[in-house]
């Protein structure tokens, strides 16, 4: 997985509801073994272009993960080669709960691509993000199938468990991708509210995970910059992150 050559993606702009974007990357073909890397010359491997009908998967990554993680290119070339056009949605949203990216995201994907089958997998964290789609969605998605690969459907309590038992060198790692999760939204979040709320964000990502939820942090287990106990106010109730899920 690891030696994976460079592949080449096609993107296009999605626009979000709070004025911001993501990314729908499209997998056109991989990068030429023998050239050099870096310098942004490529020799483009003969694919066959796909038909109007051909089958679409959207792939999503885990934390702090991007579109040329080593289990994105592997199933993203694996579908290629069966015929699938694969696409893989770049997003910088920090908010478990909110949905309405992946929305627009798939709608576009429909808009462009109305007569081909569509589906969806998802990676570790991200699979929360499609669970909660789903449930409030319902009939009314694009997809005709979902897949879930080591699914996180209560992140809460899958960072306390990671927490408690898993070893130094995977805590170092997901600590890692959530720091780099919480950059990310920093970054790209055209609703911050200026440079005092990106200093604290930013702050908090230096100290350790952290989840961004209606543009408030809470860090994991401790909370903070939101009134009362608790980190999410809607954690457990219909349509929240908890366990009841409708229409799931």
């Amino acid at each position: 997985f690891l030696l994976h050559r460079p592949v080449r993606w096609r993107r296009e702009r999605v626009a979000t509801f709070d004025g911001g974007e993501v990314h729908l990357d499209w997998l056109l073909d991989r990068k030429d073994e023998f050239a050099p890397h870096g310098d942004g010359l490529h020799a483009a491997t003969a694919v066959r272009p796909p038909s109007p009908s051909s089958p679409v998967v959207v792939l999503l990554y885990g934390v702090g993960g991007t579109r040329d993680d080593h289990y994105m290119k592997h199933l993203a070339l694996r579908c290629q080669s069966r015929g699938w056009r694969a696409v893989a949605l770049t997003y910088w949203r920090l908010d478990w709960n909110e949905v309405r990216d992946l929305a627009a995201a798939l709608d576009a994907v429909r808009a462009s691509n109305p007569s081909a089958p569509m589906f969806c997998v998802a990676h570790s964290a991200s699979a929360f993000l499609l669970v909660q789609y789903l449930a409030r969605v319902g009939d009314a998605t694009p997809l005709v199938a979902a897949v879930t690969v080591a699914g996180c459907l209560d992140f809460l309590r899958t960072a306390d468990f990671v927490a408690r038992t898993k070893h130094a060198t995977y805590r170092r790692v997901f600590l890692r991708g959530m720091r780099r999760c919480v950059l990310r939204h920093a970054k790209h979040d055209p609703n911050m509210d200026g440079p005092e709320h990106c200093r604290r964000v930013l702050a908090f990502a230096a100290r350790g995970p952290a989840v961004l939820y209606d543009r408030h942090v809470a860090a994991i287990p401790r909370c903070s910059y939101r009134p009362g106990p608790g980190s999410f106010d809607g954690f457990g109730a219909p349509g929240g992150g908890g366990a009841r899920l409708p229409r799931t």
